[in-house]
């Protein structure tokens, strides 16, 4: 989780700065130190600052907003930013007198070749700040390049999901046309059964009627024609009655 991997470089953090702390002072006691002594110190003390680096990317990606816990991690990042300053100026220091020492220079040396002396020093000392500069500089960038990366391969995916659903919209779209044009079918064959069912059942009330009406005697032409027309006036009320009941001129059986 982000809480952990910020308290891995937390840890990380306090362990580099014992060990440089260590070493400047081992250095300051000894009054003597070598080259490599004063690289070891100064690669440590970068590599603080590199962690304190990471720990800000690593807020970025895992706190957002104004909580509780990232006004800590903040607070945190700038008391681990004042110690590295304060370890540099000790390394400066160190790195000063060592400079002295080996130039036989008095700490308060006033004559213009020893000026000259300092002002070159200093000036080697601000290129070596300018590359140690550079050099988080280019970490940095590093760091925000691995974090674009794994922004890109997210985004890859989430297109890939994206693609993966728009296919099965499709497939569902086709299936539910075939399905709606099936039940256009159905409609369309119970349609045709009612109709015929009507039919059947208006004849049939038809032969009933004529046979009904044969037994008072009427002449043929006159029992068909009031056989008929008692069918009419009988689907004529059941057209009314469904109208009134629900507002429909439809037969129930061609609903």
């Amino acid at each position: 989780t982000g809480g952990g991997v910020l308290d891995e470089y937390a840890s990380e953090f306090v362990r580099l700065r014992a060990a440089a702390s260590s070493r400047i002072q081992a250095i300051k006691e000894s009054g003597v130190a070598s080259a490599e002594e004063i690289k070891s110190a100064v690669k440590v003390v970068d590599e603080m600052e590199s962690n304190r680096r990471q720990v800000q990317v690593q807020l970025r990606l895992e706190l957002s907003g104004t909580g509780n816990a990232r006004q800590e991690w903040d607070q945190r990042l700038k008391d681990w930013s004042k110690e590295v300053k304060s370890l540099r100026d000790d390394l400066e220091g160190v790195k000063d007198r060592q400079n002295r020492r080996s130039l036989n220079l008095s700490d308060v040396g006033s004559s213009a070749g020893a000026a000259e002396r300092r002002g070159a020093m200093q000036a080697t000392e601000m290129l070596e700040r300018s590359s140690s500069k550079l050099q988080e500089a280019k970490q940095v960038a590093l760091e925000t390049e691995d974090v674009s990366q794994g922004v890109l391969s997210d985004l890859a995916a989430q297109r890939e999901t994206v693609l993966h659903v728009r296919d099965n919209m499709r497939t569902i779209s086709t299936e539910l046309s075939q399905a709606r044009r099936s039940l256009d079918r159905m409609l369309a064959f119970a349609q045709r059964n009612r109709m015929m069912t009507l039919t059947i059942a208006a004849v049939f009330a038809l032969g009933l009627l004529f046979w009904a009406l044969c037994v008072l005697g009427l002449p043929l032409k006159s029992t068909l024609f009031l056989s008929v027309a008692m069918v009419v006036l009988v689907i004529v009320f059941v057209v009314v009655r469904r109208r009134l009941q629900t507002g429909s001129w439809h037969l129930p059986l061609l609903r």
